[in-house]
């Protein structure tokens, strides 16, 4: 019995982190736009270092940057460590729909 558990607790294990490293091969270098990558309105940038950088020409411009980590179930948690507004902006959580879009609040973001 005890050998059976130990062959499902390792096969959830591999199988959550075979996942997680999908979510991160599909996120990880590549933009994300809004409307398109061509002419884009706002777009984000994730790196395999685990951070981040944002910008957008919308409000007269702002950029933001900070760190990402993958929090399992195809969900990324941001934290803002930088930004050109100078203002306290929380941890967000993203999610990533499938490998060529990214639910970021409301809006839904193409590579």
């Amino acid at each position: 019995m005890r050998k059976f558990i130990s062959i499902i607790v390792i096969t959830v294990f591999f199988s959550c982190n075979n996942e997680n490293q999908k979510t991160d091969s599909c996120l990880v270098g590549f933009d994300w736009c809004v409307p398109n990558c061509e002419t884009p309105k706002m777009a984000w940038k994730f790196s395999s270092d685990k951070s981040f950088n944002y910008s957008t020409t919308l409000f007269g411009g702002i950029s933001a940057w900070g760190t990402w980590k993958n929090i399992g179930e195809q969900k990324i948690e941001l934290t803002y460590t930088k930004n050109t507004s100078n203002t306290n902006i929380p941890n967000q959580t993203i999610q990533i729909i499938d490998c060529k879009t990214l639910k970021i609040g409301n809006t839904l973001y193409k590579r």
